[in-house]
């Protein structure tokens, strides 16, 4: 039953379950947890609880960290991390039990992202922010930045299209993805900045959408 394989697979975990930052020998636990669902998929690839099982601890085994652990995180993935992990979030969304859950659509959008579909990417954050208010605080947590394969953050370049007087909001436009992004001025420290300034910075997610994050505030976990 996909309950036997769940009871199966989480045994190995759920002394590890809810921790946030993992030690290499329950990452190893973890591997055992995934290898033993990887060889069940067949039986389980139709039921989200065994398959966000899967996805979660998947990402404990590539990040050492649990999912939406701290802020501002970096993971190392390759391209093909990103396809499987893009693949699970599908299959989960697809059967339809987690279609709505938030955290879930926000992922997708990070994996597409990454994979270089930005328009796509930007679109499914759109359509997050209009039904995430619930979340509170939460949604405005930037809880991932965007990053290369050795987990470092990737340095975006941009001009500035707009800024608030009080510093508070204003937007950027992206060079590398062309593309217009929120910005906080006075996070850069420039709360008298100007149209056309030219910035660097690195791209932060919430469940609003990415929004440009100062360089020199990022320091690596």
């Amino acid at each position: 039953s996909y309950a036997g394989y769940y009871l199966s697979a989480y045994k190995e975990i759920k002394d590890i379950n809810n921790k946030g930052v993992l030690t290499e020998g329950e990452i190893h636990k973890c591997e055992i947890a995934v290898n033993y669902l990887m060889q069940h998929y067949s039986k389980i690839s139709n039921d989200t609880k065994c398959l966000y099982l899967l996805l979660s601890t998947w990402w404990k085994t590539k990040t050492g960290k649990s999912m939406f652990y701290g802020e501002k995180q970096t993971v190392p993935f390759s391209e093909k991390d990103w396809k499987y992990c893009l693949e699970l979030i599908q299959k989960i969304i697809g059967i339809g039990d987690l279609s709505t859950k938030p955290s879930l659509i926000y992922l997708k959008g990070l994996s597409i992202f990454h994979l270089g579909s930005t328009s796509e990417a930007l679109s499914i954050f759109k359509d997050l922010e209009g039904t995430t208010y619930q979340l509170g605080k939460r949604r405005i947590i930037k809880s991932y930045l965007a990053s290369n394969s050795n987990g470092n953050p990737i340095k975006y370049h941009g001009t500035v299209y707009s800024a608030s007087d009080d510093g508070n909001k204003g937007q950027i436009y992206v060079e590398e993805i062309r593309k217009l992004v929120h910005f906080v001025p006075r996070d850069f420290n420039r709360p008298n900045i100007e149209k056309d300034e030219a910035l660097d910075f690195y791209l932060a997610f919430n469940f609003i959408g990415p929004i440009a994050f100062p360089t020199h505030l990022f320091r690596n976990p």
